[in-house]
């Protein structure tokens, strides 16, 4: 929309895509890392699971991650809804 009133430029617009794009594939290369050193342990099982072996400082991890973790509960949050919504519909 900015681009098509001129308030800012396509390069201007694709720098700033470009940046974001770096973060996610930087956060993606962390989150694959912590799957691998998970699936390498000898059993991955829920009850016995702890967070701490697999991020050093868990509260910094869980404070930048906040707005991923609430992003994923308003997705839970809005799949349901529809979903309940298609039940009661149908």
């Amino acid at each position: 929309r900015n681009i098509i009133e001129e308030k800012e430029s396509l390069q201007e617009a694709v720098r700033k895509q470009s940046e974001i794009l770096k973060t996610q594939i930087s956060d993606l290369d962390k989150a694959k890392a912590m799957c691998e050193k998970m699936l390498c342990s000898k059993s991955v099982d829920y009850k016995e699971f702890q967070v701490e072996q697999y991020v050093n400082q868990l509260q910094e991890y869980w404070d930048y991650n906040k707005p991923v973790f609430q992003l994923d509960s308003v997705s839970f949050l809005y799949i349901w809804g529809s979903f309940a919504v298609w039940v009661v519909i149908a």
